[in-house]
Parts: structure tokens; sequence; C-alpha cells
């Protein structure tokens, strides 16, 4: 099941969280846990940005990226996936807790605002 991650935009108050990624975990995880934990890991900038050169292709940037004015080329990656961000999951809104991912409720999707996002 593909995962859709959505990062939480600071600077935008109507649309608090926009996609940045379709994340297409492998077959054989045995619970959507296992899905979610793939898709946050794969969104880390541990190493070097996940973003940029699309080195998993299990994961799709679906953001823009920040381009260097003067030479055209993608300078500055999306930032880790992080307490807060969402993740949607075979119609289930999830959020990236301290530890772990709390399935979101109806009344709590009612109250996280627009999403900013197309699927």
């Amino acid at each position: 099941m593909q995962i859709h991650v959505l990062h939480h935009h600071r600077k935008s108050l109507r649309f608090p969280h926009r996609l940045v990624a379709i994340v297409d975990p492998p077959i054989g995880l045995e619970s959507i846990y296992q899905e979610l934990e793939y898709a946050f890991h794969h969104t880390q900038n541990l190493d070097e940005a996940w973003s940029i050169g699309q080195k998993n292709e299990r994961v799709k940037v679906m953001a823009p990226l920040h381009m260097d004015e003067k030479t055209g080329e993608r300078t500055i990656g999306l930032k880790s996936t992080h307490c807060g961000d969402l993740m949607l999951a075979g119609g289930d809104l999830w959020m990236v807790k301290g530890i772990g991912f709390g399935l979101l409720t109806p009344c709590d999707q009612d109250h996280a605002e627009l999403i900013d996002c197309q699927f």
C-alpha cells in the first residue's frame, strides 16, 4: 500500500501540511506500523538529503525542491519527517509522534485543518 507523507508547512496558515513524498513500501512487511516506519526512515536526512537525487526508487518526491538561482541546480533538499507530520495509508491518517505513530480519529481529522495535496 502506498503511503503519502505530508510535512507540516509552518509558513502556511491555510494549508498547514503539504504532500512531499509517496512511498511504496516493499511487499512482505508484516504490519501497517512497519510500513509507516519504512516511510519514516526513507524520508530522513541521515547521511545526505533524502529528496535529492532519487536514491530510492520506492520514494517519489512530490514537493518542489529549492533551486540555486544562479545555477538552476537543486541545492537544498526537503526536511526530515518528524513529530507533527502526517502519513496517509489506506485511507487512514496517521500522525508522527515522539515515538511511533498515532491514528487520527475522524474528530481529530476535522480539526487537523486542510491538507494541501492532490491524490
